[in-house]
């Protein structure tokens, strides 16, 4: 909601005394009464202070005298409050190895109190509203990947880069998800015996020189 919208009502009488004023306006969707204050003069102006979410609006004053004569002013009023967006907060790259698993946490807020929803836009994420989670699990999971995550507040969207470098798990030579004796038999082949490649040089080199 949009706090402390002001809302000026001014009505003159000249053979009767006022007897109240009313503000008007479609804040649900229908232009119905929104409050009514009572008034014992000739001339009484009121000040309506209102909370409203973001949309367009119009509205009028209507005053009563105490014969019960009442009138609008001639034009409705009209105007805007503007939705505001959603604020994500900075989300961090991550730097993974083959098998772990990417969690990516988003945290934002409307200041409007709208409900938020989440997305990213990829389709190696499970999702838990506003988790994301990706377990890789081979060689092929490898790479400098930049995603997108989306934040909507059913009126807009936010976006949000997120980068990810996910490397081969250092010493995985034959891309078997772990490391032991064979990978080192792996790399003999490859370096004396005319073996098949490594599945990345990076896994093959295991001291990183």
């Amino acid at each position: 909601l949009i706090n402390n919208i002001t809302f000026k009502c001014s009505a003159t009488s000249i053979n009767n005394l006022l007897d109240n004023i009313t503000l008007y306006g479609n804040w649900d969707g229908n232009f119905e009464n929104i409050e009514t204050v009572q008034a014992s003069n000739y001339f009484v102006e009121v000040e309506f202070n209102k909370s409203i979410h973001h949309g367009d609006y119009i509205w009028n004053c209507l005053g009563c005298d105490v014969n019960n004569n009442c009138m609008f002013a001639p034009n409705n009023y009209t105007f805007t409050v503007q939705n505001q967006l959603p604020i994500i907060e900075p989300i961090n790259n991550i730097n993974a190895v083959v098998y772990d698993t990417i969690k990516i946490i988003v945290n934002a807020t409307d200041p409007d109190n709208d409900n938020l929803t989440y997305s990213i836009n990829d389709t190696r994420f499970t999702q838990n509203n506003n988790e994301f989670t990706w377990k890789t699990n081979n060689s092929r999971d490898a790479g400098n990947y930049n995603f997108e995550i989306s934040v909507n507040d059913g009126y807009d969207i936010v976006d949000s880069p997120i980068n990810v470098k996910v490397k081969y798990l250092c010493g995985d030579i034959d891309g078997a998800y772990k490391i032991n004796i064979i990978d080192i038999i792996y790399l003999v082949n490859f370096i004396f015996k005319d073996g098949s490649h490594p599945v990345s040089l990076w896994a093959a080199d295991a001291n990183g020189d």
